[in-house]
């Protein structure tokens, strides 16, 4: 698939392993806002890996745009795979997505259906039809499998194999992400498309008020939903509590501020509803490995045509 030279540098690659099994490879830069539109009714189980920058996305059937955030993995299914994806101005996406035929999905979990928590079950058995989407951290092995499929060294027959292998390598990292999470599956909270929509009008409302958001309490009321379930939605769809979700897009806002020189280090924590610049400094170092101040250095060098670089800063 084709970027518009225009406004994107990088690459986006779409690779069959076989008859419902893709692999979709994305390393890219956006100047300007890219929305691709998909046209596909079929369903689909898939599994998205956001190594690095950010995408959005919604899909049939869903009020909401569906962030991915840097080094986040979802799961998820949807009956009806037709939507957008979008890229906003001045993004940089690193990430690889595996779409899954559900009959070809069955097949490799048939014997193993058993171990999976009920309301995934249900959907891979093939008894329920509806949106479903789990969220967690992408951990230090699937990052690993990801860099193996990026640099794989072989052509041609021996390319496809390894690559299958590394695909199915990061489906059973993400199937036991998702079993560890429910060590308790009778006690998971399973989450009704309605109360998804809740959650992500919740994470909207967070996204429009960084410098001052709104108590648990209060965003709870507001979108309708228990502060307990509300929490318990983070976690399921963001991998994080909504505390942990605010502290995210903080930071990348404040990252996108820096890149592009629009604020000072001590401007852009302010910006985005820190008190403290040592707080903000000592929480984007933790999450992006590099302190706030180097950021746009190395956007300098990252906007000279070298997107690689941009990975120092993720």
């Amino acid at each position: 698939m084709d970027l518009p030279e225009e406004i994107a540098q990088g690459s986006l690659k779409r690779i069959e392993l076989r008859p419902g099994f893709k692999l979709s490879c994305s390393n890219y830069k956006v100047s300007e806002r890219l929305v691709r539109e998909v046209r596909d009714p079929s369903p689909a189980f898939g599994i998205g890996f956001c190594i690095s920058g950010s995408i959005t996305g919604r899909a049939v059937g869903m009020a909401n745009d569906v962030p991915a955030n840097s080094r986040q993995s979802q799961l998820f299914y949807f009956p009806d795979r037709s939507g957008i994806i979008v890229n906003e101005r001045d993004t940089y996406y690193l990430g690889l997505t595996l779409l899954v035929d559900p009959e070809f999905f069955f097949a490799m979990l048939r014997d193993e259906m058993d171990s999976l928590p009920p309301d995934f079950r249900r959907l891979a058995d093939g008894s329920v039809s509806e949106i479903y989407q789990h969220s967690t951290a992408v951990t230090p092995k699937m990052q690993h499998a990801f860099r193996q499929i990026l640099d794989c060294p072989y052509e041609g027959l021996t390319r496809r194999l390894f690559l299958e292998s590394k695909a199915i390598e990061l489906i059973a990292l993400r199937l036991q992400a998702l079993i560890d999470s429910n060590p308790q599956n009778d006690q998971k909270t399973a989450l009704i498309p309605g109360d998804m929509e809740k959650i992500y009008h919740a994470a909207e409302l967070l996204g429009r008020e960084l410098k001052d958001p709104p108590s648990l309490f209060t965003l709870a009321k507001t979108v309708g939903l228990s502060h307990v379930k509300l929490n318990r939605g983070f976690r399921a769809l963001f991998g994080t509590t909504v505390f942990g979700y605010l502290r995210q897009i903080r930071l990348q806002s404040a990252k996108k501020l820096l890149e592009t020189r629009q604020m000072n280090v001590t401007e852009a924590a302010f910006a985005v509803g820190y008190n403290s610049v040592s707080a903000f400094s000592r929480a984007f170092t933790s999450q992006y490995g590099l302190q706030p101040n180097v950021c746009n250095r190395l956007s300098q060098k990252a906007h000279s045509g070298a997107p690689a670089l941009a990975l120092a800063g993720k």
